[in-house]
């Protein structure tokens, strides 16, 4: 040690273990915070695919065999969709999807999930922009 810290052995002072725990605290916040946002996916990961899809229309109800090979039931209603102009709805009929008892190509998003032992795929955006 220098003899600004005092002679070899000495007894470091109060403001140098303050000054040591607070490096020690802001580097193990810093470190937490790192891994969080590494464990978690930062903040512009999303897990939904988007596909695109063969859509058939009933009455009341809309499937889209999709090209991962997989139907989907795609909300009438109460699903968010964007316009032609890409602006965000988040209720009403998509304005892309084909009228009943017709078919018609459509572009969305889908997000797999799991609970309980069971599992299944849901449609959470319709994207009408072409």
């Amino acid at each position: 040690m220098s003899a600004a810290h005092g002679p070899i052995g000495a007894a470091q002072t109060r403001q140098q273990w303050n000054t040591r725990w607070i490096a020690i605290l802001l580097t193990t916040a810093l470190l937490a915070g790192a891994a969080g946002y590494v464990v978690g996916g930062g903040t512009s990961r999303s897990t939904a695919s988007i596909l695109t899809g063969d859509a058939y229309a009933g009455v009341g109800q809309i499937s889209a065999l999709a090209t991962d090979g997989i139907t989907y039931g795609i909300p009438i209603d109460h699903v968010a969709w964007l316009d032609a102009s890409g602006s965000r709805h988040e209720n009403g009929r998509a304005e892309c999807l084909p009228p009943d008892m017709k078919t018609g190509k459509v572009r969305f998003a889908a997000v797999r999930w799991a609970a309980a032992g069971v599992g299944g795929y849901s449609v959470v955006l319709v994207d009408c922009r072409s």
